[in-house]
């Protein structure tokens, strides 16, 4: 792509952005049952069209920046409240952020105002890590830095600057919102957006750092970018956990002074210039991006333009994958779909897994810290009992964010199924439920990683609260069978709506229907006043229920809903 120096990089990524998105929507549009007779081919050029997709993006992003912070915002503030001495409604919530600062650092007397700021700050290193927008790989990335050959330093660089000024423009016009609420004073509330700011800069930095550090090896580069993402969350989350009275005495208690946000953004003006100054002045990122894509290609959608089906089944292809992983007659019995089958799971084992292992580490760390204040804490343990007896619904709508179904089945389709899917014998009806029967095992393994934790977890806790055994085993199986719902669930969806397509990263309507339609049910359904001793049996017959349906669905429709789709 001829950049020209009258244009800035930053003008040419928005650009190239809006004109995927309307690449984007325009197909989305014409995949509608009826509405897509409306848009032929034919009006793809038509500026009226242009500006009216202009205007669904402006709304959707505008929708977007605001609806994510307020929804943290709010969480936090709730949580504060929770465990703040004031209770959830301050008796006067503007002066409650303007508390005498000798009660500030004292094992009692603190209000939700400030517990919130606490938790606000120290909860802000754990996004900088986990969401700085920083090297955050797409088709679109692919397009800008490998194909139109843009700048890769200043597309880095203006990338980062886009998304920090959506997060930060949101978390403004939310916090000024909810200063009414929670009482956080104007000063705060405006510099906080510019704390978050600096913030990201600075951990985008170091991530770059690490990367720099450890390029020439792989696999160290990965650990050393692992623990430093450990070790920043972890800080992040001790030290919000400090704002809670543990027991009456443990008294170790301590919230960060009301004036803390003005400072940090004071303080950390030079170390941001510096970072900034780093971050634009790094030569490699052409490098590092091509290893990134490289390295993701089972989540981008480039290795399904490159791999054929003669490449899948060429008897080179087959040799080499059994040399590599191991997959030898000699280290296995199986033949047919089942030996294709063990071929791609070993070939992509880590691509499957990684997501179910983040979410693991981190339901172990959240298991063993809330076994550990139901013992310290006999409030906490009640509450921890009462909330497994009455509110167990609660947990489906965990389940559907910690289940990574959908991840699974994207690997699935852009490493094997884009190409297999061109042959006849792949979606008879025999093949495909003899392969629906074994995918579904490898789905429900690698999501009963997080599930079998989380459900050892809550167990843990009800025999610690003083709950019965029958109580606890009601509470294990009904997370067991809520991880084992969601991936039949999603690898269903999969094959009966099959939503993804060849060279466009997208999702179907009918699918994004469905995905919108479970997600209001479970929403709602943590409303529903369900006592354990009800919930678990009805989990387990439900999904047992819901398991043959979506079978015979699959045995009669996937032949002819499984299928490549195109933009015609």
């Amino acid at each position: 792509m001829n950049q020209s120096n009258s244009e800035p990089t930053f003008l040419i990524n928005l650009r190239l952005r809006s004109a995927y998105l309307k690449n984007q929507r325009f197909y989305r549009w014409r995949t509608l049952p009826l509405i897509g007779r409306l848009f032929p081919q034919s009006i793809y050029g038509n500026n009226g069209l242009s500006i009216f997709f202009l205007i669904l993006g402006l709304m959707r992003a505008l929708f977007t920046t605001l609806i994510k912070p307020a929804l943290y915002l709010f969480i936090l503030y709730t949580a504060a409240c929770a465990v703040s001495d004031g209770g959830f409604i301050a008796d006067n919530p503007v002066e409650a952020g303007v508390i005498d600062a000798s009660m500030v650092n004292a094992p009692a007397g603190l209000s939700a105002a400030a517990v919130f700021l606490h938790m606000l700050v120290c909860l802000t290193f754990v996004g900088g890590v986990l969401n700085n927008g920083f090297l955050i790989t797409s088709e679109e990335t692919g397009y800008a830095v490998l194909l139109l050959h843009m700048d890769p330093r200043k597309y880095a660089v203006s990338e980062m600057l886009i998304k920090c000024t959506e997060v930060c423009s949101g978390t403004l016009l939310t916090f000024l919102w909810m200063r009414l609420i929670a009482g956080v004073s104007l000063i705060n509330a405006l510099l906080f957006p510019v704390v978050i700011f600096e913030v990201k800069l600075l951990c985008a930095a170091g991530e770059l750092k690490v990367n720099d550090m450890y390029k020439a090896d792989p696999k160290k580069r990965v650990t050393a970018q692992a623990w430093y993402i450990f070790a920043v969350f972890m800080f992040g989350i001790v030290t919000a956990l400090l704002s809670i009275r543990f027991a009456d005495y443990i008294h170790i208690r301590f919230v960060l002074p009301l004036g803390t946000i003005p400072v940090a953004a004071l303080v950390l003006i030079i170390p941001t210039v510096l970072a900034y100054l780093y971050l634009n002045s790094y030569k490699d990122y052409y490098t590092l991006y091509k290893q990134i894509l490289s390295n993701e290609s089972g989540d981008n959608v480039q290795t399904a333009e490159v791999t054929g089906a003669s490449e899948v089944l060429s008897s080179k292809a087959l040799k080499e994958d059994i040399e590599k992983y191991g997959i030898g007659h000699t280290s296995s019995n199986k033949n047919g779909l089942a030996y294709f089958n063990e071929i791609f799971v070993r070939r992509h084992m880590s691509l499957l897994t990684k997501p179910a292992m983040r979410v693991s580490v981190v339901a172990l760390v959240m298991g063993v810290l809330a076994c550990i204040l139901v013992c310290v804490n006999q409030d906490i343990a009640r509450g921890a009992s009462n909330l497994i007896r009455d509110s167990i619904m609660v947990f489906p709508f965990l389940m559907y964010f910690i289940n990574k179904g959908e991840s699974i089945t994207r690997a699935m389709f852009v490493n094997c199924d884009s190409s297999m899917l061109h042959l006849r014998f792949y979606r008879q009806p025999a093949t495909v439920l003899k392969l629906f029967v074994m995918r579904l095992k490898t789905v429900i393994l690698i999501n009963m990683i997080p599930t079998a934790i989380i459900s050892l977890s809550l167990a843990c806790i009800s025999i610690l609260s003083g709950m019965t055994s029958r109580e606890a085993v009601y509470a294990f199986a009904a997370i067991i069978f809520m991880g084992i719902f969601f991936s039949i669930h999603y690898l269903g969806m999969y094959y009966l709506l099959q939503p993804y397509t060849i060279g466009i990263d997208t999702l179907s309507k009918p699918y994004s229907i469905v995905r919108m339609v479970v997600y209001l049910v479970i929403y709602e359904s943590m409303n529903a006043e369900v006592s354990l001793s009800m919930a678990a049996p009805v989990i387990v017959i439900f999904t047992v229920i819901y398991t043959a349906v979506i079978s015979v669905l699959i045995w009669k429709f996937a032949p002819k809903t499984f299928r490549l789709r195109t933009g015609q």
